[in-house]
């Protein structure tokens, strides 16, 4: 493998249902009280019967070249948690999007750095990665994977792409101004959702 092609799942490959108006939809669909407090470690949150969990076209336009491409390895690397597996697959097939191995979270403090690192062992040839996520508009997850750099062959091609709304940009074009930006917006979602 020379390319190791890595996404990330819910709101890069698919439009997935936050916790409001996901509850409520479920709520009115099942005409039953939610089961839970939680949310995206609770299958509910999966539900295909409820939710459409709509695939951003030009993203996974990219993961099918690049799981097409003999050379690359893809993987989804999902934050979500083993036990959701079935439910994460079977959205995955409802939308034909393809992979070689997908990779949840087992202990509950999954960091997608690692992995990758992992997986450099395992394909000592890689000379590009390619990782697209949308971070959950939370930059420590952005830290998880621009904290590796350092210790990457300098051969390699790292590239980490942001994605928001089914658009991706590369994290190294956007310069300061860009960064900023992605920082208000990220308190002010948090202002509108939690208080």
């Amino acid at each position: 493998m020379k390319k190791l092609a890595v996404y990330d799942f819910d709101g890069t490959l698919v439009k997935s249902p936050t916790p409001n108006p996901g509850k409520s939809e479920w709520v009115k669909y099942y005409n039953k009280q939610y089961p839970t407090k939680g949310w995206w470690s609770k299958p509910e949150s999966l539900d295909l019967n409820v939710f459409n969990f709509d695939p951003f076209p030009i993203v996974v336009a990219k993961i099918r070249d690049d799981y097409v491409d003999k050379d690359t390895y893809v993987l989804i690397l999902t934050a979500r948690l083993e036990q959701l597996r079935p439910q994460v697959e079977s959205i995955l097939k409802s939308k034909n999007i393809p992979y070689n191995k997908l990779i949840m979270n087992y202990t509950g403090d999954l960091n997608k750095g690692d992995v990758i690192m992992h997986y450099m062992e395992k394909f000592p040839d890689i000379e590009e990665i390619d990782v697209y996520d949308d971070m959950q508009d939370k930059l420590d997850k952005l830290e998880e994977y621009t904290s590796i750099r350092n210790e990457l062959p300098d051969n390699i091609d790292y590239k980490i792409y942001y994605v928001k709304n089914g658009e991706f940009f590369l994290v190294d074009e956007f310069g300061h101004n860009k960064i900023n930006q992605l920082i208000s917006e990220v308190i002010i979602k948090f202002l509108n959702e939690y208080l």
